[in-house]
């Protein structure tokens, strides 16, 4: 999943090929664009039928929401250079074809194993679809005219994030979970169809052989990292499973970079992380992502679990964040234009955390209303999105825009994913400890088997409260209280957001600043 993607620097001269039916293949790109983003999101208020169906606890479930940005980030990097070995519209019509397969095997899953699986593929097509989309925007648009359509793709992708809950609930009132992954398959025909027709040449450009190896150190990166942050509150720090996926991602990372310095073209140009202000918008909007992620799903569990709202009302709580999002994000674009970037990038964050400060007084009876004021507030988010954008092309060159544009978008990638697992490790983390503390509070003595219960009922995404019968104590307030603990969870979240945030912005004012000759 991509919060924003950039194939090219515009300001590299390339003849358009071909300009012949360019703005039907636009529409189709930016549709395609969008349902690849959608899916990142779509998916969230489906861990509660999906829960409910599969028997699948919440650690389990976060998977099927973060492996797809995982599964893109890893493979976005050589996506780019296949395209260039392979052709563009090759590779993307190829991508398409998978997205379809992948999407009707996530349909048809009846195991949690198999849909986590279904999801990984989703996103291994949605990496390849990508680099290819932007570089056939820049055969059939001549230098001078890309700005737009590059524009109007961007916002295709946050729209497709800030809508994806909203499409998923009205979904999910009226059929199953299983038609989220369903409406990817037309969509996804449209596209091919359009592509055949409207793409008959495209530029040719050389490229380098793709470094396979160092793909494979990027994933043994990835992986046990991700998998480490999602299993340590279990493992504990010292539990030797710690150690392995730690010593896995020191291995990746050292293997990554002495392969980078021992051939000629790297996946990652040398000297990368030296740019300061590259790193600054790698950073910078690695944390957005990570918000962006953990807002979509801890609020939309919030809703669900607490204060019992049904799909289509989450859904439609979630329409004035969409609006906010995709009214400012083109916004952040035209400020950036005429401003220091920085100013926009930091007003939307630190609008977005007056949203999340809102957030953290919610309680177990907090009111539509309040809710909505404060999804709105951390819409304005959007309008931080094009600033880091536009300041990433200004911090590289003609010769390494493809590669780090590729790994700006892999931190993206990372940063939501990352923000799904660490938030909703940190919910049944804090909320398990307060459970025990409310208990003793209310003189509840419970055996072990029956706090296992509650445990158990705490970190799913659907509470079957039948449960609670095999319980000696009132129901009622055993409900209240495992509210009363999710709430904790929940609040304690926020905290971490208001910490990434004002990071965020630091790191933004310090080094984010565009050099006099970059601009």
């Amino acid at each position: 999943m991509s919060i924003i993607n950039i194939a090219r620097d515009p300001s590299i001269d390339q003849p358009a090929v071909e300009t012949k039916g360019r703005w039907l293949a636009l529409i189709s790109f930016l549709v395609l664009i969008t349902a690849l983003n959608m899916s990142a999101t779509s998916v969230n208020l489906t861990i509660v039928p999906i829960s409910k169906q599969m028997d699948a606890g919440l650690k389990v479930l976060q998977w099927v929401l973060s492996v797809y940005g995982l599964a893109w980030s890893v493979f976005v990097i050589p996506s780019g250079k296949l395209a260039n070995n392979f052709g563009k519209k090759r590779m993307l019509i190829i991508g398409i074809l998978i997205f379809i397969g992948s999407s009707l095997l996530c349909g048809f899953s009846e195991e949690v194993w198999l849909l986590i699986l279904g999801r990984v593929i989703q996103g291994i097509a949605a990496a390849i679809c990508i680099p290819p989309i932007y570089g056939l925007v820049y055969d059939k648009f001549p230098a001078g005219q890309r700005g737009f359509p590059i524009g109007l793709l961007g916002t295709g992708t946050g729209v497709g994030l800030a809508i994806g809950p909203t499409i998923g609930g009205i979904i999910l009132e009226y059929l199953n979970w299983q038609w989220i992954y369903y409406i990817n398959i037309p969509i996804g025909i449209l596209a091919f169809l359009i592509i055949l027709i409207t793409i008959r040449k495209e530029s040719t450009q050389l490229s380098k052989s793709l470094d396979i190896i160092s793909s494979l150190y990027v994933a043994l990166f990835v992986i046990p990292f991700s998998y480490g942050i999602n299993n340590v509150s279990t493992w504990g720090l010292l539990d030797y499973k710690t150690f392995i996926a730690i010593a896995l991602v020191i291995g990746g990372v050292l293997l990554f970079n002495f392969r980078s310095k021992k051939i000629s073209s790297p996946l990652i140009p040398k000297g990368t992380f030296s740019n300061k202000l590259y790193v600054s918008t790698l950073t910078g909007f690695m944390f957005l992502s990570f918000i962006l992620g953990t807002v979509l799903v801890i609020i939309g569990l919030y809703m669900q679990s607490v204060l019992n709202f049904s799909a289509l009302h989450t859904a439609l709580i979630f329409i004035g964040f969409a609006a906010i999002f995709s009214f400012v994000s083109p916004i952040g674009g035209k400020l950036s234009e005429k401003l220091d970037s920085r100013i926009p990038a930091c007003i939307g964050i630190c609008v977005a955390m007056i949203g999340v400060i809102l957030v953290s007084f919610y309680n177990i009876q907090t009111n539509d209303i309040f809710i909505i004021i404060s999804l709105c507030l951390v819409g304005f988010i959007g309008l931080s999105i094009a600033p880091y954008n536009t300041t990433m092309l200004k911090a590289v060159n003609k010769q390494t825009v493809d590669s780090l544009s590729g790994l700006y978008n892999m931190c993206g990638c990372m940063g939501f994913s990352i923000g799904v697992v660490i938030s909703t490790n940190v919910l049944v983390h804090v909320s398990k400890g307060e459970l025990t503390k409310l208990l003793h509070n209310a003189d509840i003595i419970l055996s072990k088997k029956s706090i296992q219960i509650l445990e158990h009922l705490l970190e799913s995404a659907h509470r079957d409260y039948q449960h609670l019968s095999s319980i000696q104590a009132p129901k009622e307030e055993l409900i209240r209280i495992m509210n009363e603990a999710f709430i904790t969870g929940l609040h304690t979240s926020m905290y971490v957001l208001l910490g990434v945030g004002l990071i965020s912005v630091l790191i933004t004012l310090k080094w984010m600043k565009v050099p006099q000759s970059k601009i």
